[in-house]
């Protein structure tokens, strides 16, 4: 049977040319337009925790990393992305839902800050 095999990059290191002559490659610009790039994170968001994580912290932590990662270009840091996203939302999954917010307020710091 055939297989379909997927590897993902953070463009760290250079792939090897013979090896990327047998793929396919698929590079995901982040749009930029802030509104519709936060949609798409939320979008992200809802597919990994459902119900689970109130509809505002979905934008609201999308908004903050957005904000750290041009923080942290114009300092020449890592800039966090959809998975430090994924693992703030991670972090609120258990929280009440009424409480996620206030939540989010106090760890966003510490997940988003690499550097």
């Amino acid at each position: 049977q055939p297989v379909l095999t997927i590897i993902t990059t953070n463009e760290e290191r250079e792939l090897p040319l013979p090896f990327l002559r047998r793929c396919l490659v698929l590079e995901i610009e982040m749009d930029t337009n802030e509104q519709t790039r936060e949609q798409w994170m939320a979008e992200r968001g809802r597919l990994h925790f459902k119900e689970n994580i109130a509809e505002s912290v979905y934008l609201s932590a999308a908004k903050r990393v957005w904000e750290q990662r041009i923080k942290a270009g114009e300092l020449n840091q890592y800039q966090p992305g959809l998975a430090e996203y994924l693992d703030l939302l991670g972090a609120l999954f258990h929280a009440p839902k009424n409480t996620q917010d206030t939540v989010l307020e106090k760890i966003a710091c510490y997940a988003l800050k690499k550097g």
